[in-house]
């Protein structure tokens, strides 16, 4: 149902469509430069639940990428080197079947998460019993101290080289034992790298759980940005508290993310200034294709077809649980990741090469990308970490120029779908205020607006910032519902009426 503002628009007989965004493009997700395990694997699971390829397609890619991150980095020549980590973000109506599509995805790290708790509570009462036994021990070697008559100088040199030695045969508390979180601010996200494994991934199918948490709050929101950026670059996050025992730095963590929003959602996220300033957003591969909804009919052997006796969902599943299964490369004294380095080299370098240079040229003005440079400066190092997941799951050896050739056209739609989210959004926003203004003209301020009433406009529009009631009165300029009938000394207009 349209809201009053338009409907007191069309009543007043001006042309309400001038308002209205282009459709959406038809965008298709290039499924099958996933290659051979991932692309199969989510046309497998698309068909199963019947949702849209585009959403399997987020689901397979972000599994895998959290698998592979704690394995693998990548590099191009001598200098460049990366995390494999990715930020997903996928947008889908209510009904599109996302839930079940990223249920199936993840349903290897699930049981191997399932299996690790299992093994903790089975090996609980050990660590109860190797515990206690050590802090009788610990307790033994001090009491013997104070018993005895002698504290001088050797004795202590004694008694430190014991506890030291106790201290290294601590036994260490079981890790945190799932590596998928949903709604964590970042002290959420510090406190589970520093006391659980050094890898972890934000999943959520609901994630106007994360972007309207505690985590995104006033006070929360730039810190969590802040440390989410870190990670995706493969920085050190640091904690800093009055209680130095909260504080710390952790290095060699890794972190991504698959995010799934309806699009009511994704029009504020995309919108949002400070997750457009911080360059929060230009991280994340955007996916929103049309619902399959009234097209999804039952035929005869549908309730019959079991996802997971597939052959190319198995062939994903098996390679996944290998690799969850494979000891990650930590060091003992930091806890932090080494992961080896899957170079980019010879041809498959030169291929990545010509794609970084033909999208920095689109970043020129009046460029594809000219709009969207945030995002597109991060291209080009996207398209390598695609390219190193992709080898790393085939279990290449190298990554090969395919594999590069197959991550840029992955890039180039994403791209696409950036750019058509991040316009939808701008002019959504900007015709939402426009709608506002005018109407407030028209029943305010008897269709004349003076530059001397700005104060007079309601502070939930604008805050009573001239410069973007300015932008605004522009806007409707442009659209064709007002005139400048003044301007002031110096050429500025002063005066706008509304076009009856």
């Amino acid at each position: 149902m349209p809201n009053a503002n338009v409907l007191k628009l069309e009543r007043e007989g001006r042309d309400n469509s001038r308002f209205l965004v282009d459709p959406q493009p038809d965008l298709e997700y290039p499924i099958e430069a996933l290659g051979p395990i991932l692309g199969e694997a989510a046309i497998a699971i698309s068909g199963a639940i019947q949702a849209p390829k585009g959403i399997a397609a987020q689901s397979v890619l972000a599994a895998a990428t959290l698998v592979a991150q704690p394995h693998i980095d990548v590099g191009r020549g001598d200098t460049l080197r990366s995390p494999v980590s990715l930020y997903f973000l996928t947008v889908a109506d209510s009904g599109d079947r996302k839930s079940s599509v990223d249920k199936i995805a993840l349903a290897p790290i699930t049981h191997w998460q399932t299996q690790r708790q299992a093994e903790i509570e089975a090996n609980a009462p050990k660590h109860r019993a190797a515990m206690e036994a050590w802090q009788t021990t610990y307790e033994a070697c001090r009491n013997q101290f104070k018993k005895n008559q002698n504290h001088g100088k050797d004795a202590l040199s004694s008694l430190q080289k014991q506890l030291e030695e106790l201290e290294a045969l601590r036994p260490s508390e079981p890790k945190i034992p799932h590596v998928l979180i949903q709604e964590p601010n970042s002290e959420g996200i510090y406190g589970h790298l520093r006391d659980g494994l050094p890898t972890l991934g934000l999943f959520s199918d609901e994630g106007v759980g994360f972007f309207g948490g505690h985590g995104m709050s006033d006070d929360s929101r730039g810190r969590t940005i802040a440390m989410m950026s870190a990670l995706w670059g493969g920085d050190s996050i640091t904690r800093s508290r009055a209680n130095t025992t909260d504080s710390g730095q952790l290095i060699g963590r890794r972190l991504s993310a698959h995010l799934m929003v309806q699009p009511v959602v994704a029009k504020r996220i995309l919108s949002d200034e400070l997750f457009q300033g911080q360059g929060f957003l230009a991280r994340f591969l955007i996916c929103h294709e049309k619902t399959m909804a009234g097209t999804r009919f039952l035929g005869p052997d549908s309730l019959s077809a079991n996802i997971f006796e597939v052959p190319a969902y198995d062939t994903y599943s098996t390679r996944l649980s290998h690799l969850l299964k494979t000891p990650l490369p930590v060091c003992r004294r930091t806890g932090a990741l080494e992961p080896r380095v899957m170079q980019i080299k010879r041809n498959a370098l030169a291929e990545w090469v010509e794609g970084y240079n033909q999208i920095e040229a689109e970043n020129l003005e009046g460029g594809e990308f000219a709009r969207m440079r945030a995002s597109a400066s991060k291209a080009a190092e996207i398209a390598a970490r695609i390219a190193a997941v992709l080898a790393f799951i085939e279990q290449a050896e190298t990554i090969e120029r395919s594999h590069v050739q197959r991550a840029f056209v992955l890039i180039k739609y994403y791209l696409s779908s950036t750019a058509f989210r991040e316009e939808e959004a701008f002019y959504e926003e900007r015709d939402h205020l426009a709608r506002e203004l005018l109407e407030w003209i028209v029943t305010q301020s008897g269709g004349v607006l003076h530059s001397n009433d700005f104060k007079r406009i309601s502070r939930r529009l604008f805050n009573r910032k001239a410069a973007d009631i300015r932008k605004t009165l522009r806007h409707l300029e442009t659209l064709g519902h007002v005139d400048v009938t003044e301007h002031g000394r110096k050429g500025a207009p002063v005066e706008w009426t509304v076009i009856r």
